[in-house]
């Protein structure tokens, strides 16, 4: 091809057409000019469409990652709600003077597990790992962010050490007043718990006001947790909707 372009110059020369050589040159850079950009713009459109498709497996993997975590905040929310339910009627049980059973025993063992929550967080490290830009939507990339650098990792640290605290404060009343026996308790729980068996000195137990101080502070953090959770959970599902909105546009 190149040999035949030059064979065209060389005739136009031999022939003394100048102008009509200087025109064809000018055609031809002209065509190698656009060859080139048409070359560059399908390297780019390669190179978009390329990215959009990693852009989209981590929405997905994303996707994926934030329904598991709103699995476990549903799970948590509803353990850490029926825990103080149970507190609330622990109290009213303690404070009417009510005989030591099998339930008390085991709202007692719910009241004393140290609070803890774990979030999956493998997609937005791969996320980490190819740049975060790579999500186009600004809105969506600055809620995957929050979620993911600050709302679950504060919220595991929060639960985690104030859980520590709280079940350090109670603990004391737990050694002074009750006594873990190697049975297992009876009563069938709906939570995932180890089922742990407590026997009481109850009489004792009953007249201890600061242990009832106690139990209802743990019962305002677990709320505080349930009320935390819903909100972050809230949060979540925005995100997934986000996620689903962006994914039609592939």
């Amino acid at each position: 091809m190149l040999k035949f372009f030059r064979n065209i110059r060389k005739n136009l020369l031999n022939e003394g057409k100048t102008t009509k050589y200087l025109k064809y040159a000018i055609g031809e850079i002209v065509l190698v000019v656009i060859g080139i950009l048409i070359a560059l713009q399908i390297n780019n459109w390669n190179q978009d469409r390329q990215l959009k498709q990693k852009e989209k497996k981590i929405l997905i993997e994303l996707k994926r990652d934030l329904v598991s975590n709103n699995s476990v905040l549903q799970n948590t929310i509803e353990i850490q709600q029926t825990t103080a339910d149970e507190i609330t009627s622990l109290i009213e049980h303690l404070k009417k003077k009510k005989p030591f059973n099998d339930t008390i025993s085991m709202y007692l063992s719910h009241a004393y597990y140290v609070e803890r929550i774990q979030f999956t967080s493998s997609a937005y490290e791969s996320l980490k790992s190819v740049g975060i830009d790579i999500i186009s939507s600004d809105t969506l990339r600055a809620d995957i962010a929050n979620l993911f650098s600050n709302e679950f990792p504060n919220k595991t640290v929060w639960i985690s050490e104030a859980g520590l605290e709280q079940t350090s404060t109670i603990h004391p009343y737990y050694t002074k007043f009750l006594e873990m026996t190697d049975e297992r308790n009876p009563v069938k729980s709906s939570m995932d718990y180890h089922e742990v068996r407590f026997v009481a000195d109850y009489d004792n137990l009953l007249k201890s006001r600061e242990f009832i101080n106690v139990l209802a502070g743990r019962k305002g953090f677990k709320r505080a947790i349930v009320f935390q959770l819903k909100q972050l959970q809230n949060s979540v599902k925005n995100t997934i909707s986000e996620i689903d909105k962006e994914l039609e546009t592939f």
